[in-house]
């Protein structure tokens, strides 16, 4: 190779004069440096100088992939969609994480807000420096009934959600369902209409090429820019209204204080320390154990833990079995839902996660707490998917409507298999966990889990007539001909309450 390097580059034609010199030093060695024009640079030096342009080159564009994958609202949001020794379970990108236990919680000195000058963070209200109880806030993009969306506001409710920001679709953005959501204590709605589509065309995400890559989308796509435009009207409205933390909580999720004495998100949120901006509820997807589940709130206890709160080795060793031929762990999200504290900068970075135009949010990540995903717990959530979306059955097409593969495959089968019989098979097999044997061997390995209080919460807020005040037929969702399974709960007084939260905090951390 050195030869073949020297053969590249022609050799200078000498003078006498400087021959002479040369045989002369070989005599005599010279004692001074030749001229620079002298020196022949070996060829690997050549090669190593002029391949520094082209490192700096390949620098600079991983430096602006890294940039575009901390904005990226989809890192992580199938989470499960590789195998299990490919899975990650790092932080997500742009995020400075720390994952905190709450039981073992100390305050952190709060850093200063007079920023820039001081390089502090700008924040408002509570932290755990603080006295003050804090407000919080959320948003939501639904089409429910009221039969779905008043037991879910007076749960929030109760826990110590003060504001919630409702965006009303379809069913729900009907005039008398409206109506009766605007009489809600703590309650902002927006219904569609030019008003809303002026303060979304004004929004300063909405020239942002992260989010203008999914307009003109049909679906899924579609309703995920819905669901950025209005988080970011309902962070400037949490700001107006003074409140400290706002997070996105669809209608079939309820938020679960876990590790708190008095089941309380405002206690929850009052531990935490003010140098955090962000904090990550991990999902716990719920599992149905009858076929013709009609009110999963109360009639699911059993859940799916996220892999956050699992041994590692056991996630792995029970994957095949715990998916049942499914695309991933989890049938939908599997990167929970983050809520963040209300600051300068903030903007969202989809329905999961916030992001800020001012520093990296600091996040923190939940050891007890979580977000209950009711998903496909009822037939009827696999036969709307075939009405959802206008897109024929193919897999080209159904990628172009739905973002998550398990919704692909819902509306595939929903639309393909016109036998209901062979239909409600398709969804026991794949959504509904009959087997005992194998929930009982989950359960003792911690995949899964019970938990009891939302179920007693619900029914008890039910009972009261606080929760759903409206029965009427025109204002549900679900068909009036969907029969309630009888519920056999006892709500005398607190106690079975108090029992139950004492039951899940124990088997949560189990």
């Amino acid at each position: 190779m050195q030869g073949d390097g020297e053969a590249s580059f022609p050799k200078r034609r000498e003078s006498p004069t400087s021959t002479a010199s040369r045989a002369g030093s070989a005599r005599h060695p010279r004692t001074v440096p030749r001229n620079v024009g002298d020196i022949a640079l070996p060829p690997r030096v050549l090669y190593i100088i002029l391949s520094i342009p082209i490192l700096l080159a390949v620098f600079t564009v991983v430096i602006q992939f890294c940039e575009e994958y901390r904005s990226n609202p989809f890192n992580g949001l199938n989470a499960y969609s590789i195998q299990p020794e490919e899975e990650h379970f790092s932080s997500r990108g742009g995020t400075q994480q720390v994952v905190l236990d709450y039981s073992q919680r100390q305050p952190v000195t709060p850093l200063e807000n007079s920023w820039p000058e001081a390089g502090g963070r700008p924040a408002v209200g509570a932290g755990a420096n603080s006295s003050q109880k804090p407000k919080l806030a959320i948003a939501t993009t639904t089409g429910d009934g009221l039969n779905v969306i008043l037991p879910w506001l007076a749960y929030h409710r109760m826990i110590g959600i003060e504001r919630f920001f409702l965006f009303v679709e379809r069913f729900a953005a009907s005039d008398e369902v409206a109506a009766v959501l605007r009489r809600q204590p703590g309650v902002m709605v927006f219904t569609p209409g030019d008003d809303l589509d002026t303060r979304r065309s004004n929004s300063r995400i909405w020239n942002e090429t992260w989010l203008s890559s999914f307009f003109n989308r049909p679906c899924n796509y579609a309703l995920f820019v819905r669901q950025n435009l209005n988080l970011e009207i309902s962070i400037a409205e949490s700001r107006k209204a003074g409140m400290n933390w706002i997070m996105h909580v669809d209608t079939d999720e309820l938020l679960y204080p876990g590790g708190t004495k008095q089941y309380s998100l405002q206690e929850l949120f009052g531990g935490i320390s003010s140098q955090v901006d962000t904090v990550v509820f991990p999902n716990y997807e719920a599992l149905a154990e009858v076929g013709d589940a009609t009110d999963p709130f109360i009639e699911v206890t059993l859940f799916k833990r996220n892999f956050d709160h699992v041994v590692k080795e056991t996630y792995f060793q029970n994957y095949r079995d715990v998916t049942r031929g499914n695309p991933n762990y989890f049938l939908t999200y599997g990167n929970g839902k983050s809520a963040a504290r209300i600051s300068d900068g903030l903007r969202p970075n989809g329905a999961h996660r916030f992001h800020s135009y001012v520093a990296a949010p600091r996040e923190m990540k939940m050891s007890e707490a979580a977000v209950l995903h009711y998903t496909y717990n009822r037939f009827s959530d696999v036969v709307d998917r075939k009405h959802r979306c206008d897109c024929k059955p193919t897999d080209n097409e159904l990628k172009k409507c739905f973002i998550l593969e398990f919704d692909r495959e819902a509306a595939k089968a929903a639309t393909n298999i016109v036998d209901d019989a062979e239909l409600h098979k398709w969804y026991e097999d794949r959504a509904v966990w009959l087997d005992k044997a194998m929930v009982t061997r989950f359960l003792a390995n911690g995949l899964f889990t019970r938990i009891y209080t939302p179920q007693v919460v619900m029914a008890a807020l039910k009972s009261s007539g606080s929760a759903l005040s409206h029965k009427s037929d025109h204002l549900r969702s679900t068909p009036s001909h969907a029969q309630q399974r009888p519920i056999s709960i006892v709500l005398d007084n607190k106690t079975r309450v108090a029992q139950n939260i004492t039951r899940d905090r124990h088997e949560i951390t189990s």
